[in-house]
């Protein structure tokens, strides 16, 4: 999930919680790897323009934070054969 802007950064300079994430990152992605699940790490919410008031706390971001996202992602999403995902639930019969 996104954290507040900064957050990941910090944990990451921190001397004791940097080992617990940095693990807990790669346990998440083998196993999705195994699995074979995409993984999508969405934590550096200041990457996609989220701010410090979009958040509830830390790690529970707001729909504004959620849809900075999510927007561009589904825009960019593509079918198996490489055509825009959107476009063909678009043009799905309701």
């Amino acid at each position: 999930p996104p954290l507040l802007p900064g957050m990941e950064q910090a944990f990451l300079r921190h001397p004791v919680l940097a080992p617990y994430l940095l693990t807990t990152q790669k346990m998440l992605k083998d196993w999705a790897r195994t699995q074979h699940l995409s993984w999508f790490d969405f934590s550096r919410s200041e990457q996609f323009g989220c701010e410090t008031h979009e958040f509830l706390d830390p790690h529970h971001a707001t729909q504004s934070c959620y849809q900075k996202i999510f927007t561009p992602f589904w825009h960019s999403a593509k079918n198996l054969d490489g055509t825009p995902l959107l476009s063909a639930l678009e043009s799905r019969p309701q």
